[in-house]
């Protein structure tokens, strides 16, 4: 596993990088909860295609289903990704990306 190091803020502003281009309502702080109602098969899948390119995630089809029609929060989520992660790099090599 790699040591996941982003703070709180740093995390949310990945992730709205990643709801912006999925044209998916931004999220305010990391209590904010993902709107996954708002969310098809194909969301859950483009969202966690681009975690799992970020971070070296990962997950098999039917763990990325189960992710449909759950309220989960951004804390909740950066746990997950914390755990998972099997890339290790700084927030700023996240530039790559025009995410910052």
């Amino acid at each position: 596993m790699s040591e996941f190091n982003h703070t709180d803020e740093e995390f949310v502003k990945v992730l709205n990088h990643i709801l912006k281009e999925e044209d998916m309502p931004l999220m305010k702080d990391i209590s904010s909860k993902l709107p996954s109602e708002d969310f098809d098969s194909l969301d859950i899948i483009t969202f966690f295609g681009w975690l799992s390119e970020l971070y070296g995630l990962e997950a098999t089809l039917l763990e990325i289903q189960d992710m449909v029609g759950v309220e989960v929060n951004v804390r909740e989520l950066k746990g997950l990704v914390s755990d998972k992660a099997t890339k290790n790099f700084l927030y700023t090599d996240l530039k790559g990306y025009n995410i910052i």
